[in-house]
């Protein structure tokens, strides 16, 4: 990784009641701030200047009144919304195998751990492709 260097006037980090540690962490939010809104540098980048976790990046995002979706139009957000939705519905779909599974394995006296029917579910979905 590259190391840029630039000076603070002490008068700023006394006015503003930083330390120089504040102040580092500060200048490299805000860089990573402004090369994922102005040059579309990815999230994870930009959570590595900043001294992040993706996730903490997002969030500071945000924050910030930044949102992480971008869309060239309506027709293409709400694309994307019914992508989300099918994905949410699949979701379901498993953890609705997952109880039925459960409660057939209850009512034949068998038990079973989470893992054992999850690794059962996968097993099956093998066998259907």
């Amino acid at each position: 990784m590259s190391q840029i260097t630039f000076s603070i006037p002490e008068e700023v980090l006394y006015d503003t009641k930083m330390s120089h540690e504040q102040a580092t962490q500060f200048a490299r939010q805000a860089v990573a701030l402004s090369y994922y809104t102005q040059r579309g540098v990815s999230v994870g980048y930009c959570a590595q200047i900043a001294g992040m976790t993706e996730e903490e990046f997002i969030k500071y995002l945000g924050q910030n009144h930044i949102s992480i979706f971008k869309f060239n139009d309506e027709e293409e957000f709400l694309e994307e919304l019914d992508n989300t939705q099918q994905a949410i519905d699949a979701e379901k779909l498993e953890l609705y195998r997952l109880i039925g599974e459960g409660y057939r394995a209850m009512k034949d006296g068998r038990t079973s751990t989470i893992d054992e029917v999850r690794e059962r579910l996968e097993k099956r979905r093998e066998e259907r492709r």
